[in-house]
């Protein structure tokens, strides 16, 4: 089972470290009338609880040395699916061409800080300013001065350095030459920035088929533009 420890509770702790069932579980459901994919949720599962819907079988990865796939136990080749940035899905997998990630390496949890990368830390420090930040309210905030110090270990980017980040992620950042300001768009304004950049109908479907309910606040010229690629 793969359990978030969601509760600082000590008895939560100490039966996470135990080993013991219970807890939140990464849960899934695979239609058996309508065996595609699931979502995956957090699921309280005690001992002999919910088994189909919880349990997985750890293999080895077949591509990284020291890394493992997470296979559900009663549906064999579905296995646990990151799909960035932030999806998790139970899906099949094999070695062509899938969409996705298999393959993981677990690590310490005393270590995990090392591997946050840059996207995790700007977008919660832009985002608590509602709208636009400027460049030098960025370089000044404490998460960010945080991250470079302790965990990039180098100085704080200056300006140059962030707005080739923000332009080379134009999907994810609008960045204003005039204001020397930067904002974190909306989830529907970066999924019409994705299908705006597509140019064909396989990369129109593609996008789309990671958009869920993104989807239903689409600005009306994407959804259009869109439509005109998969009639094509």
């Amino acid at each position: 089972r793969v359990r978030a420890l969601g509760s600082k509770a000590r008895g939560e702790k100490m039966g996470a470290a135990a080993g013991l069932c219970g807890g939140l579980n990464l849960s899934f459901y695979i239609d058996p009338m309508s065996p595609t994919d699931s979502e995956v949720s957090l699921e309280d599962a005690r001992k002999g609880e919910k088994v189909d819907k919880v349990n997985f079988i750890a293999v080895t990865s077949p591509a990284y040395e020291g890394a493992f796939r997470f296979e559900a136990a009663y549906r064999k080749g579905y296995y646990l699916i990151f799909l960035p940035p932030t999806h998790l899905r139970v899906a099949p997998f094999g070695d062509n061409d899938d969409a996705g990630i298999a393959d993981f390496a677990l690590v310490d949890f005393g270590i995990m800080f090392r591997f946050i990368e840059m996207e995790e830390v700007l977008q919660p420090a832009v985002s608590a300013y509602k709208g636009w930040v400027t460049l030098a309210d960025l370089r000044r905030d404490p998460n960010i001065l945080l991250y470079f110090s302790n965990i990039l270990q180098k100085p704080v980017w200056d300006n140059e350095d962030f707005i080739t980040y923000f332009e080379g992620h134009w999907e994810t950042w609008e960045y204003s030459k005039e204001t020397l300001s930067v904002r974190l768009r909306p989830p529907e304004e970066k999924l019409a920035q994705l299908l705006n950049s597509a140019r064909d109908v396989d990369g129109v479907s593609s996008i789309i088929a990671g958009a869920r309910d993104d989807l239903n606040r689409l600005p009306l010229p994407a959804a259009a533009k869109a439509m005109v690629v998969l009639a094509s």
